[in-house]
């Protein structure tokens, strides 16, 4: 039997690098949710849309490796992007090409969601409210700036808040990644108070809690406090 490479090895230490179908559910809801929440839509919802997947990559983290982590942010980006660019295969009724075109936009895209993971890994003994928002800020950064025809007028965490003029405002400020590190650190307080109360994203699970201080109270009070200055 062949042993693993040392570089493979590096990658897998300490944990399992597989994806569970809990990994595959966290992700899958919070791209339906992310999707839910573009307009025409519901667009509050962003502002929970990455708790679940959130929420279970803390859970998975101290059992759960660098390879697991960037596999995950690939696997949620994919279906994010995946559903978000179904128009382009309505381009033609039939044809090879709008076919090609969306499972390159949604490769490339996907690996963007891989480099999420492997950021949000290397910073896991931060607290995920501070982790996750520079993880995802970095990536965002990366998209709009180095990868041209990738460059969209707004982030996917930015374009709900067009319809909700009080959270918009700030972008005078921090501008449109900023905006959608703000979700994201909402986000990251929610799943830090529900840590724990949501079991089946715990299954399979070491457990770790997300590196904060205080009861769930605590966190979702921070929250509301964020949400409340942010308007």
């Amino acid at each position: 039997m062949r042993s693993a490479s040392p570089r493979t090895a590096s990658l897998t230490a300490g944990g399992s690098a597989s994806i569970d179908r809990s990994d595959l559910l966290a992700a899958l809801l919070s791209a339906l949710l992310l999707n839910a929440a573009g307009p025409p839509g519901l667009a509050p919802l962003v502002l929970l849309a990455l708790v679940p997947l959130l929420l279970r990559w803390a859970w998975r983290r101290r059992e759960g490796t660098l390879l697991w982590s960037t596999r995950y942010g690939a696997l949620f980006f994919g279906l994010f992007w995946g559903i978000e660019l179904l128009w382009v295969l309505r381009l033609v009724r039939f044809g090879l090409w709008p076919l090609a075109a969306w499972v390159g936009q949604v490769a490339v895209l996907a690996l963007l969601g891989g480099l999420f993971g492997l950021l949000l890994f290397s910073v896991r003994r931060a607290p995920i409210v501070l982790g996750a928002p520079v993880a995802w800020g970095a990536v965002e950064v990366l998209r709009g700036d180095a990868l041209g025809p990738l460059d969209f007028p707004w982030s996917p965490l930015a374009l709900p808040l067009t319809e909700m003029g009080a959270l918009l405002q700030a972008g005078a400020w921090v501008g449109e990644t900023g905006l959608g590190m703000g979700v994201v650190a909402l986000s990251g307080l929610l799943a830090a108070g529900l840590y724990r109360r949501v079991r089946w994203l715990g299954t399979g699970a070491g457990g770790r809690d997300p590196g904060m201080k205080g009861g769930p109270w605590t966190r979702w009070g921070l929250a509301g406090l964020l949400l409340l200055g942010w308007a």
